[in-house]
């Protein structure tokens, strides 16, 4: 089954499920489930029974979560049978996110995402359990509780999944600082997930992209911090990438960069000339909420340059587009924009009705600092036509709205005094582990020069014992040599007494030596506290006692042949005694 038919298939059930829904209502669940299960049924494979049950769940509104849950803990429960990993990740993830968007309960939501952690544990499954992770990590981050997504992106990088997911990693933690308006750090996460990407031996089209994502995070920052001319550079650097050339929304992501940088340098021709090809480009790749970010954009130069004529047509063409695409996020700015625009031609009244539409929009959108420009204009228009009680309940408005984002900037302050305090502890961390790690190596070099000294103390030692058994042998050889035919019977027991000599130092002697040798092999270096160290220097202990015996026993034997050969020599000097 192809794609756009396991599409039109999902697509024919959904309007058949709303049609039920419409039909029945809501007292008709079980029906609306059965006759999901049955339609889905009609699929040729158990994974694209789950993946449309999940589509479907997606389509239902919150206001019947009950159906929406129900759908994607079918899918779970199929996954499971045929044991799909990404199946089951898939379904605890959207059960998750109704649980986050609908019914706002975040502990059941975060028992589910800890679920595909765990499951990927069990499997082994390092690249699932970093997907889960990062997940959790946004989940808290969209929750504004920027420590715990931190604090999981961290556990990402303790699992070592890979360069490709910690340079990802690295470069969501600096979103996050970022969030709470920690820029040098946001910068110095930047970085590092930059130097992750660049150091892989091959790029692909993904790390393209991660590339040209991250420098334009760069920008921003030093355009945050006013260091423009790196800004700029930044945005040169994915302007020259292959991503733009590749993507060409990424081409108008660096010229509304630069377009903004110059204005902040107020080099307003250059930032005009800047967006006005952004604009061309959007055009071409039909990117039209970009097209009326760049609009809004040019229309408050043209305000700044006092060219109200070129302002109010820019301004016209954001609102006219905002409203037909419907991208409500936009139409606030917009409105704000024209209202500030008809409010320096004087026509006050029509201020006021695109500034009230700006900040009934903020409201919806739920965006403070959109709801604090427009009554911000608005206590002016409201002023200039003589309506003071409204002016000031548009300024105790603004003050409330003022104070609202202030305490949000207090929080940040304390949010990121917190993740201060918990990068040095990080930081002191690593430095511990780092010198708990070369010390470790100290150690075990300390190990491996005793160690090196023992076993040539002993190659010496038995280096030794061969070379005076050598010697005796020699000197003993020669000696009967010269008396072979008058003292053969003794030299013949004397020969006895030194081949046992040699015997037991060429044998006796070898084997206890050769045995500590293997076993200084086996002691354990790498942690000199193992149990079995005690073992292995017991057994060298008892074995070194064996050889000195043995050593014991050569020496009285070479005493005793000592003693046999002074009173034979004193027999031949003394014949008569």
């Amino acid at each position: 089954m192809n794609l756009s038919y396991k599409f039109f298939v999902a697509f024919i059930v959904a309007t058949f499920l709303f049609s039920i829904g419409a039909t029945y209502g809501q007292d008709r669940s079980n029906t609306y489930l059965d006759s999901v299960k049955h339609l889905v049924q009609k699929l040729s494979s158990d994974s694209e029974r789950v993946n449309t049950l999940i589509d479907i769940s997606k389509g239902i509104s919150c206001d019947d979560s009950t159906k929406k849950i129900a759908l994607a803990v079918e899918a779970k429960r199929i996954s499971e049978n045929i044991n799909w990993p990404k199946g089951i990740r898939n379904s605890n993830n959207a059960i998750a996110l109704i649980y986050v968007q609908c019914q706002k309960q975040f502990d059941r939501a975060f028992e589910y995402l800890n679920a595909n952690v765990e499951y990927a544990k069990k499997n082994k499954d390092i690249h699932g359990e970093a997907v889960a992770l990062e997940v959790m990590a946004k989940e808290y981050s969209e929750l504004n509780q920027h420590q715990h997504a931190i604090d999981y992106y961290y556990m990402v990088l303790d699992i070592h999944p890979g360069t490709t997911a910690e340079a990802i990693a690295y470069g969501n933690i600096g979103n996050e600082y970022k969030a709470v308006n920690d820029y040098l750090k946001a910068l110095n996460f930047y970085d590092s997930s930059y130097a992750r990407v660049r150091s892989k031996k091959a790029y692909d089209i993904n790390d393209t992209f991660e590339l040209a994502g991250l420098n334009l995070n760069r920008g921003e920052i030093y355009l945050y911090i006013n260091k423009t001319d790196k800004a700029l550079a930044h945005y040169d650097s994915v302007l020259n990438s292959a991503a733009s050339a590749i993507d060409k929304h990424f081409k108008v992501w660096a010229l509304i960069g630069k377009g903004r940088t110059f204005r902040s340098k107020k080099e307003y021709q250059k930032a005009i000339e800047i967006y006005q090809e952004a604009l061309s480009v959007a055009r071409q790749v039909n990117s039209f909420e970009e097209e009326v970010n760049i609009d809004v954009e040019l229309a408050n130069i043209y305000v700044e340059m006092a060219d109200l004529t070129k302002a109010l047509a820019y301004g016209d063409s954001a609102i006219y587009l905002a409203e037909t695409q419907h991208f409500i996020s936009s139409l606030s700015k917009c409105y704000t924009t024209l209202g500030n625009i008809y409010l320096k031609q004087d026509k006050n009244e029509l201020a006021i009705s695109y500034l009230l539409k700006a900040q009934a929009m903020g409201k919806q959108t739920r965006n403070l600092v959109d709801q604090k420009d427009a009554l911000n204009l608005l206590i002016t228009a409201f002023r200039k036509t003589g309506q003071l009680q409204n002016a000031i309940d548009a300024k105790n408005s603004f003050d409330e709205i003022r104070d609202s984002l202030f305490n949000i900037d207090k929080l940040n302050a304390i949010t990121r005094l917190e993740l201060n305090k918990d990068f040095k502890l990080r930081q002191q961390i690593d430095s511990i582990r780092s010198q708990a790690i070369f010390d470790k190596k100290i150690e075990r070099q300390k190990i491996f020069t005793y160690s090196g000294l023992v076993a040539l103390l002993l190659v010496v030692l038995l280096s030794f014992f061969i070379y005076r058994s050598y010697v005796i042998q020699k000197k003993y050889n020669e000696l009967l040599s010269k008396e072979k035919k008058t003292h053969l019977a003794h030299i013949e027991a004397q020969s006895n007494v030194l081949s046992e000599i040699s015997h037991i130092q060429a044998h006796q002697i070898r084997g206890p030596v050769s045995t500590i040798l293997g076993l200084v092999h086996i002691f354990n270096y790498e942690d000199p506290a193992d149990p079995m160290n005690k073992q292995v220097m017991e057994w060298i202990t008892s074995t070194t006692e064996k050889l000195d015996t043995v050593i014991k026993e050569v020496i009285q034997k070479e005493n005793d042949l000592r003693s046999e050969h002074e009173e034979e020599a004193f027999r031949r000097q003394n014949p008569e005694s």
